[in-house]
């Protein structure tokens, strides 16, 4: 793991099992190198904090925290935003503007790729009125709100700036 990477801010360590149990609702093994960064780092933010995405820099806020009291708790994130995900899109961290960094195991349920996740973009039929979904292809939209960053979660830490 990229070792000129500092946190600050970062909640209390914490175990495997809530790891683990994090794995269980969602169905996945999450990446060992953002398992070892999260047990101490979940909750905090980055320096650097800028990242690309087409070629446009982007803030990364902070790794969504693990306590259940956060209000960036990453299992209360996911609930409120899942209807509006794909399947097997996983946010773990977010930006000031309510965008959300994911990981993307739709091509793999090893090695998830890292997205950011627009959530202006991110809709859904009831969004739009019966006329509307006529003129539109909703997946087609949908997907816009998918932006590709890096294909690893080490690779996208290493990438910061």
């Amino acid at each position: 793991m990229n070792n000129y990477v500092k946190w600050s801010y970062a909640d209390e360590k914490i175990s495997m099992k809530e790891i683990m149990e994090l794995e269980s609702v969602w169905e996945v093994k999450l990446p060992k190198d953002y398992v070892e960064c999260a047990t101490y780092n979940h909750g905090g933010s980055p320096e650097p904090e800028e990242f690309l995405v087409e070629d446009r820099p982007r803030v990364f806020g902070c790794l969504l925290s693990y306590c259940k009291n956060s209000p960036d708790n990453i299992l209360e994130v996911y609930n409120g935003i899942k209807e509006r995900l794909p399947q097997n899109i996983f946010p773990f961290g977010c930006d000031p503007a309510g965008n959300y960094i994911c990981f993307d195991y739709r091509n793999s349920k090893d090695n998830p790729c890292i997205i950011f996740w627009e959530h202006e973009l991110g809709v859904i039929e009831s969004d739009y009125s019966e006329e509307q979904l006529k003129r539109i292809d909703l997946k087609e939209v949908q997907e816009n709100a998918i932006k590709p960053i890096s294909s690893s979660f080490k690779e996208f830490l290493e990438n910061l700036f």
